[in-house]
């Protein structure tokens, strides 16, 4: 499911925007003067798909309408409400979905309506909710944006995140079912400003600085190849396991001559040296089996299997060597002096050209952003889903700058996903004044 038009009325009370998704180049840059609301429309999307409706009391809007590919529409309005009791201005959001076929759902979410059970224990907010600390009997502080936030704001921002039954916390909970499946069809990404830190840090301590990104990343992308490899291993036991039966099954057809043997074992073994250069898979004794043309058939027959189940074992592997292999292709063609170096159990660190190892965290603002920004978009999100970038350009040479739209467009064609950018910066744009749609005032 695509998005393919976000028009918002009464943005901060003045703006109307309209934006058309550039959907056949999966690329959308939004450009226009400071104040027009460009990261207000990229927070606001996200936090439409990801239940953060917290977030959208922040943006003061009359109505927001999202349009997808298959004529459907999502429209969400909002609407001022007055609690008496604690002298507090909210708002109410009113959603309305209309289905292809012409069928209408509406739900309200009214922040005021979720109250919280007397019983429960307020102190266990803490355990349930990472980076909350309670600093007063009725206020925490959110760790990973610095928010204070009151009892109310609590239930609110993270009611959707909290198990919900007749055992939790809240007293009502009424996210209506097709609310949740049409959030399920679109994975929102937000990729914003504050990214060299995480904000899905789970560190408590008041005193102790964030980790950066770059080391959450380093140590991920080792998780990410020994899951690979798990299923490479999975895979793996179960071919081996049935080597025998296939192999007596096997048809007289399926079998290769001598000849295509050998330029298969050839093409192996490239993809395996493709697999050790990235760094998944450990460097082994070349295997070259010289075949000769009169090798009798029960020989071509094994080896037909064998070749066969290593490379289904070896397409385990490929999507995320693609991965890294344009991950590393980019960053050790932009960096000076500089070369990123992958191993499966450490994860990623660099090397100065003296060979003197270099921490992520000790690389530059620039370079840091740059990791953050390909890592996100090629490890963290999955295919048909929307990316959301604010200000890509962010601390960037303006070379890098120019060759980012280039760099994106080649991750998309791979993982098949679109991207919705916001920038101030016309070397991003570079060439591509095709792909923008301009913010203008009233």
């Amino acid at each position: 499911m695509r998005i393919s038009e976000i028009s918002v009325t009464g943005l901060f009370n003045l703006f109307n925007h309209r934006i058309m998704m550039k959907l056949k180049d999966k690329i959308t840059i939004i450009h226009g003067p400071n104040g027009y609301g460009k990261t207000a429309i990229l927070q606001i999307i996200s936090d439409i798909f990801n239940g953060r409706y917290f977030y959208l009391r922040k943006y003061p809007f009359s109505a927001i309408s999202i349009k997808f590919d298959d004529n459907s529409e999502l429209t969400i309005s909002q609407a001022k409400l007055k609690n008496s009791k604690k002298g507090m201005d909210a708002k109410s959001l009113t959603f309305e979905f209309r289905s292809p076929d012409g069928n209408q759902d509406s739900y309200t979410y009214n922040p005021l309506a979720r109250d919280i059970r007397p019983d429960f224990p307020l102190h266990s907010f803490e355990d349930i909710i990472p980076g909350l600390i309670r600093v007063s009997s009725e206020l925490w502080m959110d760790r990973r944006t610095g928010e204070k936030l009151t009892l109310p704001d609590v239930i609110d921002r993270y009611g959707e995140e909290l198990p919900i039954s007749k055992t939790s916390m809240l007293r009502e909970s009424s996210t209506p079912e097709w609310l949740k499946k049409l959030r399920s069809k679109i994975f929102v990404h937000f990729i914003d400003t504050r990214r060299l830190y995480s904000s899905r840090n789970t560190n408590t301590k008041l005193r102790e600085p964030l980790e950066p990104s770059v080391v959450e990343y380093s140590k991920e992308i080792a998780s990410v190849i020994q899951k690979k490899l798990a299923d490479y291993a999975n895979l793996s036991q179960k071919l081996d396991s049935t080597f025998p039966i296939r192999l007596v099954d096997q048809r007289a057809s399926a079998m290769l001559s001598a000849e295509e043997l050998e330029k298969k074992l050839s093409e192996l073994e490239a993809q395996r040296q493709r697999y050790v250069e990235v760094g998944i898979l450990d460097k082994e004794r070349d295997f070259n089996l010289p075949l000769t043309k009169d090798i009798d058939e029960s020989k071509l027959a094994v080896l037909s299997v064998y070749v066969d189940d290593v490379q289904q074992k070896l397409n385990v592997l490929d999507e995320l060597a693609s991965k890294i292999e344009i991950f590393k292709g980019i960053i050790n063609e932009q960096f000076r002096y500089k070369k990123l170096i992958i191993e499966k159990q450490e994860g990623f660190h660099f090397l100065c050209d003296s060979n003197a190892p270099l921490l992520p965290d000790s690389l530059s603002s620039g370079e840091q952003h740059e990791v953050v920004l390909l890592y996100q978009l090629l490890f963290k999100v999955p295919p048909n889903s929307l990316i959301l970038i604010d200000e890509p350009e962010i601390s960037l040479h303006i070379a890098w700058q120019e060759r980012f739209l280039a760099d994106l467009t080649k991750i998309t064609s791979l993982s098949g996903f679109d991207v919705l950018l916001a920038t101030h910066s016309p070397e991003i744009i570079n060439d591509r004044w095709d792909l923008t749609v301009q913010l203008e005032g009233p």
